[in-house]
């Protein structure tokens, strides 16, 4: 099962400094990404995704504390599905900004820079 930990960080400059002391391998290139997320019940969390690779709908499913992916397949018109997914459900919110992609052995590093948000 996929796990994840999600953490603030307060200077991502820093921590990328120390990945890289660490021999901790950067291995993508950076990654815009707008993420709109749509109103749902609790426990359900229904998003477009956009980013340098394409466009995605992206549904997951409250398990156990964590989240389970339940769909994460590409969309070849997200303007129109987004449309209509604000017509029915509403926008809850949109989060821009960039990720970063590390690698160590079996393990995947995120750092995520959200606009007006802070770094993670």
């Amino acid at each position: 099962m996929l796990r994840e930990l999600k953490l603030r960080i307060k200077n991502h400059k820093e921590v990328e400094e120390k990945l890289k002391s660490l021999d901790i391998v950067f291995f993508d290139e950076e990654q815009y990404f707008i993420d709109t997320y749509f109103n749902q019940p609790k426990g359900i969390v229904l998003k477009i995704s956009e980013n340098n690779k394409g466009h995605f709908l992206v549904n997951l499913f409250d398990k156990n504390g964590g989240f389970e992916i339940v769909k994460n397949e590409s969309i070849d018109n997200p303007e129109r599905l987004k449309q209509e997914l604000s017509a029915k459900h509403g926008i809850k919110k949109m989060l821009k900004g960039k990720r970063r992609f590390y690698t160590w052995g079996d393990f995947k590093i995120t750092i995520n820079l959200i606009d007006d948000v802070g770094e993670f």
